[in-house]
């Protein structure tokens, strides 16, 4: 049964270190998204002024 908590940790370690990766990889989705958003907006507001 030790052996088994053991296996469990490292599995639970593992899932945390490809969570993380992942998390940071949508956040630079998210933020690029809007920053393509935004430019979008900034430019058809200087096209019509």
């Amino acid at each position: 049964s030790y052996i088994r908590l053991r296996n469990n940790n490292i599995i639970t370690k593992f899932i945390h270190i490809k969570r993380i990766p992942q998390h940071r990889f949508n956040v630079l989705i998210v933020i690029l998204i809007i920053t393509v958003y935004y430019t979008i907006i900034y430019s058809c507001i200087n096209g019509i002024s």
